[in-house]
C-alpha cells in the first residue's frame, strides 16, 4: 500500500479509482472437520505453487525463498507428500468455519486486498457477514 500510495502522489490517482482483487486461499467448512479438509487441500495448493520458479518472489517476501527451490527439487523427485510438510498455510490462507470466516478474512486479508473469492458452497448468511468487513482504504469500500 505504501508503494501505491507513493504512485498515485505522483500521478494524481485516486485510490477509489482502482479494485486491488487478490488476497489468497479461504480454507472454511460447516465444520472444522470441514475446514480441516480445505486446509489440507489449500496446504498441497500451496505446495504446488511454491515449487514453480514463477511464485518464488511470493515465497521470497515472506522470509522463504529457499522453501522454494526444496519444494521444486521435491516435485522433480515425485515426492508429493512431502512437499505439503513446511507450508505454512496461514500465511496465503484465510481459515475458519463459516461462522468464524468474516473475521478470518479480515484478520488475514484486511487492509491488503479489496476483494477475495471466497468460494463456491459458502451460505448467503457467511457471506452477508463477509460483506460487512470494513474498508480499510481511505473510503474505499471493499467487495469481498
Amino acid at each position: 500500500m505504501p508503494r501505491l500510495r507513493e504512485g498515485f502522489a505522483k500521478s494524481g490517482g485516486e485510490r477509489a479509482q482502482f479494485e486491488i482483487t487478490g488476497g489468497g486461499f479461504i480454507a472454511t467448512g460447516a465444520d472444522d472437520a470441514a475446514v480441516a479438509k480445505m486446509f489440507e487441500w489449500v496446504r498441497q495448493r500451496v505446495a504446488f505453487y511454491g515449487s514453480t520458479p514463477g511464485y518464488w518472489p511470493v515465497l521470497d517476501l515472506h522470509g522463504l525463498g529457499d522453501l522454494g527451490r526444496e519444494l521444486n527439487a521435491l516435485s522433480k523427485q515425485g515426492r508429493w507428500e512431502d512437499m505439503t510438510r513446511s507450508i505454512v498455510v496461514h500465511l496465503f490462507a484465510a481459515v475458519g468455519t463459516h461462522r468464524d470466516l468474516a473475521a478470518a478474512i479480515e484478520r488475514r486479508f484486511g487492509g491488503i486486498s479489496d476483494a477475495v473469492n471466497v468460494g463456491a458452497g459458502v451460505p448467503s448468511d457467511v457471506l452477508q457477514d463477509v460483506r460487512r468487513i470494513p474498508a480499510t482504504f481511505g473510503g474505499y469500500r471493499p467487495r469481498w
